[in-house]
């Protein structure tokens, strides 16, 4: 299951904009739009980090808030990560055991899982360590059912935590191989 949309914490926005604003035409996330209601209902992002980063964030040292635009790896340079960081997947449900609910996160899963295939893994010969923060319940279980390892716990800087940091050490046959995976998140 998919966090939900207000349980959810990010870094800093100038942050956030920064890393945007320096890769123009740079893919870090997708969202999942409903032409029903006429918004975004979902989204989900990945960002390549630098080694020192991820080596911080799975030592506990810092939290993903805290990264700044250093820490993540220009978009150019994606396929030469060692690690990447999944900072967020969202999908905003009324009742998460609904059909609605359930189909909407199939839906950005695999979404997800296709755009980080076409955009971090195609063309790549080795593995790579994905690192996600259980923020909140359902992210935590979103990890454990995915088989992530629990790396270290951290307290964020809004004082919430503390929180499970996850790794999964993958290659591409890996990843391709999460549909199976994807279907049990439902």
């Amino acid at each position: 299951m998919c966090p939900r949309y207000s349980e959810m914490r990010a870094p800093l926005r100038k942050e956030i904009y920064a890393r945007y604003n320096e890769n123009p035409g740079a893919r870090y996330s997708i969202a999942l739009y409903s032409d029903e209601e006429k918004a975004y209902v979902g989204f989900a992002s990945i960002w390549p980090l630098t080694d020192v980063a991820a080596e911080k964030i799975t030592r506990g040292e810092i939290s993903e808030n805290q990264l700044t635009r250093a820490d993540i790896m220009p978009f150019d340079q994606r396929h030469l990560a060692n690690f990447v960081l999944v900072p967020g997947i969202g999908a905003v449900m009324d009742d998460p055991d609904s059909e609605k609910s359930r189909y909407r996160t199939t839906k950005l899963l695999r979404g997800f899982r296709r755009f980080v295939d076409e955009n971090y893994f195609k063309g790549r010969n080795r593995p790579v360590t994905v690192i996600a923060t259980g923020y909140t319940d359902d992210g935590a279980k979103c990890c454990e059912r995915l088989r992530m390892k629990p790396k270290c716990t951290i307290d964020f800087h809004d004082g919430s935590g503390p929180h499970t940091i996850y790794t999964k050490k993958i290659s591409h046959a890996d990843w391709n191989n999460l549909s199976e995976d994807v279907d049990d998140l439902t």
